[in-house]
């Protein structure tokens, strides 16, 4: 089972690649994945459940690569670091993620920019970790800044090696190397010059609890809802007409919730029409509703 869910994860991936997240539908993803609705259901509750999924294997992957490198007596140090970093680059390549990324990143989506969010803030905890590791705790205060400025170094030279002809893996163990030294400095001049550091480690904390916290469970009961509540209405005894305008109905909620700024009394008035007919699913109605709380 494991190997096939594996296996709908990369298909969908590719198509998220080939033709965008919104231009791939649940029904596309089915098609080339081989498998039954039913099966996909019973792995993923949305597509967004399944983009969560994507990140959670690649997540997962990373560290379980990262700990039989920590378990080698023979790799220690600033080489344990860079092989343990490089690994996060060589399965982004791997999985050609940074596209995906990008796209989520531009999403007018929130529950996918946090995916994109929840991603990076535990990357950032990782590499605060491992400074404090190799360099003491006494750079504890100031190992926030570092990381960032680890991976900011990071980031913007892996730009530059888009127009660079190096060979990949000793160009990005170069920079992580760079990048590590000039981290190295910073917490050296942090200490003999006693500055306050810019964030804190309860900031990136805030930022880790908010993210367990944050609304993705929410978004997961309100997709779950959705679909529930979709799938009673086209099992309804409705007119052709009204079925039309309770879907339309439902599309136009799940459209203005991705809104800056939700206009709670459309989505209310919505409801209040949907009451009319819910005779046959009012149950599925009123977990629907619950589901949208957090959302209003």
């Amino acid at each position: 089972m494991l190997k096939r869910k594996e296996h709908v994860i990369e298909t969908a991936l590719n198509l998220f690649l080939k033709s965008g997240i919104q231009g791939t539908s649940i029904q596309m993803i089915i098609d080339k994945s081989g498998i039954s609705k039913g099966t996909f259901y019973n792995y993923f509750q949305s597509k967004n459940d399944l983009l969560y999924g994507i990140i959670k294997l690649i997540h997962n992957k990373v560290i379980a690569k990262r700990k039989e490198i920590e378990d080698d007596p023979a790799i220690t140090g600033m080489e344990q670091f860079t092989k343990q970093t490089m690994l996060f680059s060589k399965t982004n390549k791997k999985y050609n993620l940074f596209p995906l990324f990008e796209q989520i990143f531009l999403s007018d989506d929130p529950s996918l920019k946090k995916l994109f969010q929840q991603y990076f803030f535990h990357e950032i905890e990782w590499i605060q970790n491992q400074f404090v590791r190799m360099f003491g705790e006494e750079i504890k205060p100031y190992s926030l800044d570092g990381a960032l400025i680890f991976n900011g170094i990071i980031h913007q030279f892996m730009r530059v090696k888009t127009i660079s002809k190096k060979e990949e893996d000793q160009f990005y163990e170069n920079v992580v190397r760079y990048a590590a030294e000039r981290a190295e400095e910073f917490f050296s001049s942090m200490q003999q010059t006693h500055k306050a550091p810019l964030f804190t480690e309860s900031l990136l904390r805030d930022w880790l609890d908010q993210k367990a916290t944050t609304p993705m469970k929410d978004q997961r009961h309100f997709e779950t809802a959705h679909n529930t509540l979709k799938t009673a209405i086209l099992s309804a005894n409705h007119d052709t007409q009204i079925e039309k305008g309770l879907l339309e109905g439902l599309e136009f909620i799940e459209h203005e919730l991705k809104q800056q700024e939700p206009r709670t009394f459309v989505i209310e008035s919505i409801l209040l029409s949907f009451t009319a007919h819910a005779s046959e699913w009012k149950e599925t109605l009123h977990h629907y509703k619950k589901a949208l709380e957090p959302f209003m």
